[in-house]
């Protein structure tokens, strides 16, 4: 083993020693919530909701406080998700400690964007911003004005192209920009980019569009 690898590799298990849950991978919070938003009613999805409402972290939030800049996109879906869940156990309290979290957190992309920042925040939350601002009505929560004009000229470059070839990276994020289902279809496992949220998305505008293959 060559001396970069064995950094690499020192490197990885510091950082692994630090987290608190040890680096460990289970499901999405961002693509369960975003795929019950989607998914448009309540019933016989009561068990995702309230597995959702556990992810939820003591002060409001969801994500991992080790990485915080990747607590926004799934805080923002679930806020969105539970916001029609209401009448179960705990949603309506869980919405309120997120509104809470995201009142008090400053905002990240206020002025700039972190270089560290997650891979497609640019589309991703000015879409779950613009989401939650009718329902959150005059609440202080964080606008992330630095990514506007990303996402702005990403959907100008989209909208130049036609079609995106299967495999396509901004597929993955296709519930941020995506409204025309007919556009594309999904790959031979069935989903759109490989992702749960997108996947989701898609099936849901051609469901309401009648242009389901």
């Amino acid at each position: 083993m060559n001396a970069l690898s064995e950094q690499i590799l020192s490197e990885l298990r510091h950082l692994l020693s630090e987290m608190s849950d040890g680096g460990s991978v289970g499901p999405s919070v961002y693509d369960t919530a975003r795929a019950l938003q989607f998914h448009g009613t309540v019933t016989g999805r009561q068990d995702a909701y309230a597995w959702l409402i556990a992810q939820q972290q003591p002060d409001g939030g969801w994500g991992s406080a080790d990485f915080p800049l990747f607590r926004h996109a799934p805080t923002w879906a679930a806020l969105l998700a539970l916001q029609r869940a209401d009448p179960l156990p705990g949603a309506a309290d869980a919405v309120q400690a997120a509104t809470r979290f995201l009142e008090r957190q400053p905002d990240p992309y206020a002025q700039a964007v972190p270089e560290d920042a997650p891979i497609g925040a640019e589309l991703i939350l000015p879409q779950l911003c613009g989401e939650a601002a009718s329902l959150l009505g005059g609440v202080a929560f964080p606008r992330h004005p630095a990514l506007l004009p990303l996402r702005q000229a990403c959907l100008v470059k989209l909208g130049a192209v036609a079609t995106l070839p299967s495999g396509h990276p901004l597929l993955h994020s296709w519930e941020a920009w995506g409204t025309s289902p007919t556009t594309l279809c999904p790959d031979a496992y069935g989903s759109i980019g490989i992702s749960p949220a997108a996947t989701a998305a898609w099936r849901a505008h051609a469901v309401t569009q009648g242009s389901m293959p």
